[in-house]
């Protein structure tokens, strides 16, 4: 038993004197600390406020007219989504999915959708709410 322990402790030695050992040993703590704080780092930095858009002259349709034009249509996606919450709120728990359909209808108007501003939405969410209120709505049959 002791010539298995005398191998033992001077393979571990062996090992402990490589550089690979004491990188892989200071690793864990290392990504541990730098992965704890990346998110805190994140959380603090402020969002982008200014962004520059450098582009060739006279290459085709204007790239800048097109990062307005998604950044206008996400502004507006954000202002209608607002819209509809206030005035979901504003209805009272009872009109709320009248007030939802009624946006819904509203949001799916040509003009409406020509501005880029629709969203999308599945056609079978909308056909399983009007069935689902279809029949809360039905008397018992007596």
């Amino acid at each position: 038993m002791k010539r298995a322990l005398l191998i033992a402790r001077r393979e571990y030695l062996a090992y402990a004197r490589t550089v690979g050992f004491w990188l892989s040993l200071l690793a864990l703590p290392f990504f541990a600390v730098l992965g704890g704080s990346v998110p805190f780092l994140m959380e603090r930095s402020e969002p982008i406020s200014q962004v520059v858009l450098v582009e060739a002259p006279g290459e085709g349709p204007s790239l800048t007219a097109a990062v307005r034009a998604a950044m206008d249509r996400a502004v507006l996606g954000r202002q209608a989504q607002a819209l509809r919450a206030a005035a979901r709120i504003e209805a009272g728990p009872e009109a709320a999915d009248g007030v939802r359909d009624v946006a819904e209808r509203e949001a799916m108007r040509p003009d409406w959708r020509s501005s880029g501003a629709s969203r999308r939405r599945r056609p079978q969410a909308s056909a399983r709410r009007a069935n689902a209120s279809a029949s809360s709505t039905r008397r018992p049959q007596t």
